[in-house]
């Protein structure tokens, strides 16, 4: 009967950790992907014919978004990571930091109104750059929900397996009992 206890113990834990770390990090990253959008699309703002008070405001959203990803960022890496999740997380790093140089050469263009350069670039370079970045994003992201999957399923396997032998404890107590009976 420890036995089937323990094993139920040791699938509850598993559900924990599938709530509590697999989705956190999910979350964090539709998080960061999240911030990625608000950087593409306010960098396509910046190369359209606007006013300069505009591009400030702009300049100052890519800033901040900038900023909360890695805040963001900082916090998933806390989480210890597989190799294969760190090979995810290195590529989500290369990826970012080719973005963030193509999308600065835009926002300084854009900011000098340099409109047909800042569009070239950000059409030749920089929408590119930041695709891949959210292409990493998704990737790992996609590993993330694969592994969740399987740690519910060994978790629920687990379940399964603690009340088999449960049942079989309870049974087997029942009929030592109903046996010793027997014999009075």
């Amino acid at each position: 009967m420890a036995a089937g206890l323990y094993t139920l113990a040791q699938a509850r834990e598993r559900l924990d950790t599938v709530v509590n770390r697999n989705i956190t990090i999910m979350q964090h990253l539709q998080d960061m992907t999240d911030d990625t959008s608000v950087i593409a699309v306010q960098l396509r703002n910046l190369v359209l014919p606007t006013s300069q008070e505009d591009n400030l405001r702009f300049a100052a959203l890519i800033k901040d978004r900038a900023k909360a990803y890695e805040q963001t960022r900082q916090t998933l890496y806390v989480f210890s990571a597989s190799p294969e999740a760190q090979a995810r997380r290195d590529k989500i790093d290369a990826a970012s930091a080719a973005a963030a140089k193509a999308n600065a050469q835009v926002a300084e263009l854009g900011l000098a109104s340099k409109s047909d350069e800042a569009l070239a670039m950000l059409m030749q370079q920089a929408a590119p750059a930041t695709e891949a970045w959210q292409s990493a994003l998704a990737e790992y992201s996609a590993l993330q929900r694969k592994r969740a999957k399987t740690a519910y399923e060994d978790a629920t396997a687990a379940m399964a397996r603690g009340r088999a032998m449960l049942i079989g404890a309870v049974s087997y107590t029942h009929l030592r009992a109903h046996e010793t009976r027997g014999n009075l």
